[in-house]
């Protein structure tokens, strides 16, 4: 993730600096206020108590059982308990007593709980803040020597839910190998690939990280990577995972955020599901600690899926400035970044993100009114204790709001988590000893069809401040390519190639432009340079295939399907994509097989399923056609070309009626149908077959596609009167035909006026219209 980098220890500190580290050792335990899974009535028990506790500060005596416990139990046991990331118990008297002062002592200082956000300034789900009242009453006991007081006041001690806290997962992956960390040393930023094997796409609700060894996990991040990148980074490291920053092609799957620190409870929602393909890699970065001793690390994740789609999409950006040059003593360095949004968005999340001489963090949206909304204020940063932040309630700004992002840095020698002693001038970079700015935003636009609109905005602030940066222009291509800006987005393909001519990523993204302008000999050139550069990219063999088979190169566009699927044989569209040149060139057979295997990977894909339909159609297994079509409409009901499917097909069994109900709902959601029908029922009024010709399912179809146009097109008024002569109506043919002589003699139709007439001279002598016979 970029903005997370490498954290250093070991390094010389003030001594108070060493003292509050060893307080965050011991007190580590308090790192999440997060009620105890358990029964309703305990829940109502620490209210109670915490209702009791605000009111009970000059009380005498304050006890544990009355009033620490249930401080105790709800905001320092949910870490502090056998198996978790606290170093000790905190669930009895005794454990709580003789650690006594140094609670009372990080507790006032509020290092304890480790929860950063200012109180006022936006309000965060799992928020790790005591009252005054609380630490008053924790200070009161300490200075009373820690009376235990009445049994009968004890709440019952919390019972966790053990192991999964969201239940048992749908999906449980582990690392192939467990990674050793070594005994001493600076922290570790250490990064892991594991594959998900899911047959076919699933949509993912929530996610949940289980480290295994929490006391020297100290945090996680989690990314997906549908290409071979990250796991040929891997490959090229000796041991289990691989270091740096670097995740290759691996991303945020969907506009999603996903991390883990100790204690956190994991985010279940449906609504913003994000799709997990076949062949998806998960690559989660673990910031890890030297304990003094070898560590094993063996991370388990939990998937927990959703049967349905999601309702929102989310998109996430990250802020930066990049331009830090902190001189050695300066105090109060101030780094900023803003946004001005393009759209209405509700604000879901944020993560904010620098190293350890950051001081301050100012974020807020200025609105169109010059009000100001704030999104988090951290008044005294600790890189130690970073995280993310979900609000409660999201937050709306609306279009015309700036986003501004104000950091504050201490290099001075009073900074006592300065880790250079004495300062020296510091500057960006991805080590713990540089430093960053970041904030990584998740939010949600009002309208989906915006998120490139954000991206747009975002790219163009950062290309004001950074020009020479080959993935902005990336990103900014894209998004421009993604709203039809396709010249625009080219020039940004290019000059990302200029600044990266080895990256194949833009390279391919070009392709994609050209193809889209119909510049389909360029974007063969491209594609080629693509996998000159990266031969297993993840999509450029793919549509270079589908490239080729538009241009009726059939025997090459094959080679290179087939050359992407030993790359990624769980890719479902690939397979289609096959299928349907080999249903192209009639080969049905071949066609089935690779449209079964699409299926068996995306049993939800729509497309594969008409694919299937078109292919028993054209084999005259009309059972399975009809089976197939309905299928593509249980997963899409508006689906114009299942019910133009599925419409010819029950005319083909004879049920005129249904055929006709689906075919009016396929010209209803797309007009393009009319044409479709219009020629075929011409054809079977007028085929000189006689065995071929249909002339009453051919009046059927007139009719219908008169009635969906109220008789008011010449072109198809002509139909209809060919079918109603076909059937000997004669009467009908002729009205209809002179009605359409008399709109086309001053429209677009003009041109079939001779046409017209002559048919109209057949029906007055009681002939019908025969089309001409094809000649070879």
């Amino acid at each position: 993730m970029p903005w997370l980098c490498q954290a250093q220890r070991g390094l010389t500190y003030p001594l108070i600096a060493v003292v509050l580290v060893l307080v965050a050792i011991v007190s580590l335990a308090a790192y999440l206020v997060v009620r105890p899974q358990g029964s309703d009535e305990r829940k109502t028990a620490f209210e109670d108590n915490k209702a009791i506790s605000t009111v009970a500060v000059k009380a005498k005596p304050v006890t544990f059982n009355k009033h620490i416990a249930p401080i105790v139990f709800e905001s320092c046991a949910p870490c502090h308990r056998p198996g978790e990331s606290g170093p000790f118990d905190l669930l009895s008297y005794r454990d709580v007593k003789k650690r006594g002062s140094l609670i009372a002592a990080v507790t006032a200082s509020r290092y304890m709980p480790p929860w950063l956000p200012a109180a006022g300034r936006g309000r965060f789900i799992g928020e790790r803040r005591l009252t005054d009242e609380q630490i008053e009453l924790i200070q009161q006991w300490v200075a009373d020597g820690g009376p235990e007081g009445d049994a009968d006041d004890l709440p019952s001690v919390p019972v966790f839910t053990e192991g999964w806290q969201l239940g048992e997962p749908d999906l449980v992956v582990t690392m192939e190998e467990p990674y050793t960390l070594v005994a001493e040393g600076t922290d570790v930023y250490r990064n892991f690939v594991v594959p998900v094997p899911v047959p076919t796409p699933r949509w993912v609700r929530a996610v949940e990280f289980r480290p295994g060894n929490p006391r020297v996990v100290h945090h996680a991040v989690m990314q997906v990577d549908r290409s071979l990148s990250s796991r040929r980074i891997d490959e090229q490291d000796t041991e289990p995972g691989f270091d740096g920053m670097d995740l290759g092609s691996a991303e945020n799957p969907g506009g999603q955020i996903i991390g883990w620190t100790p204690g956190k409870i994991p985010r279940s929602d449906s609504a913003m599901a994000w799709r997990l393909d076949p062949g998806t890699d998960l690559v989660f970065q673990l910031h890890l600690q030297p304990s003094g001793k070898p560590e094993t690390i063996n991370v388990n994740i939990g998937f927990y899926f959703s049967d349905d789609a999601p309702t929102r999409q989310p998109v996430s950006i990250l802020m930066r400035n990049d331009e830090i040059d902190i001189p050695a003593g300066e105090m109060d360095y101030a780094i900023e970044d803003s946004l001005k949004l393009p759209v209405d968005v509700d604000v879901v999340g944020v993560y904010p993100h620098a190293h350890y001489i950051g001081k301050e963090m100012q974020v807020f949206g200025t609105l169109p009114d010059g009000s100001r909304r704030w999104l988090i204020h951290i008044p005294n940063w600790d890189f130690n204790w970073q995280d993310d932040y979900w609000f409660e309630e999201p937050v709306f700004l609306p279009k015309g709001t700036t986003i501004t992002m104000r950091y504050l840095y201490d290099n001075s020698a009073a900074n006592v988590r300065n880790p250079n002693n004495p300062p020296k001038r510091v500057r960006f970079g991805v080590r713990s000893e540089d430093e960053m700015a970041t904030l990584g935003i998740q939010m949600l636009p009002r309208d989906p069809g915006d998120i490139p609109i954000i991206k747009e905005a975002l790219m163009r602030q950062h290309l004001q401040r950074k020009y020479d940066s080959w993935y902005t222009h990336n990103v900014l291509g894209s998004a421009l390519k993604s709203q039809g800006k396709i010249e625009e987005s080219i020039n940004h393909f290019l000059e990302a190639i200029r600044l990266d001519p080895l990256n194949p990523d833009p390279r391919f993204n070009l392709g994609n432009a050209y193809r889209s302008q119909g510049k389909l000999d360029e974007a063969i050139r491209v594609y080629r340079e693509v996998l000159q550069i990266e031969p297993n990219h993840a999509k450029a063999n793919n549509n270079l295939g589908g490239v080729l088979q538009s241009q009726g190169r059939f025997d090459e566009a094959i080679k290179y399907y087939r050359q992407q699927l030993t790359i990624s044989p769980q890719d479902a569209r690939i397979h289609h994509n096959l299928a349907s040149l080999l249903a192209e060139q009639r080969r049905f057979d071949e066609a089935l097989v690779e449209y079964r295997k699409a299926l068996a990977l995306d049993p939800g894909s729509v497309h594969t399923h008409q694919g299937l339909a078109e292919v028993y159609r054209s084999t005259n297994r009309i059972e399975d056609a009809m089976q197939h079509y309905r299928s593509a409409l249980q997963i899409e009901p508006e689906s114009p070309q299942s019910q133009y499917g599925l419409g010819l097909v029950l005319m083909e069994t004879g049920e005129m009626g249904q055929a006709l109900e689906h075919l009016r709902a396929a010209i209803a959601a797309d007009t393009e149908y009319l044409n479709h029908l219009n020629n075929t029922a011409w054809t079977m009024a007028t085929d000189p077959d006689d065995e071929a010709r249909e002339p009453n399912t051919a009046v059927a179809l007139a009719e219908l596609i008169n009635e969906s146009t109220n008789y008011e097109v010449p072109e198809l008024l002509d139909t209809l009167g060919a079918a109603y002569a076909s059937v000997g109506q004669f009467q009908h043919a002729i009205a209809t035909t002179e009605k359409a002589l008399d709109l086309a003699a001053s429209g677009p139709a003009k041109q079939y006026v001779d046409q017209f007439r002559e048919r109209l001279e057949l029906f007055k002598q009681e002939k019908p219209y025969r089309a001409p016979v094809s000649t070879p």
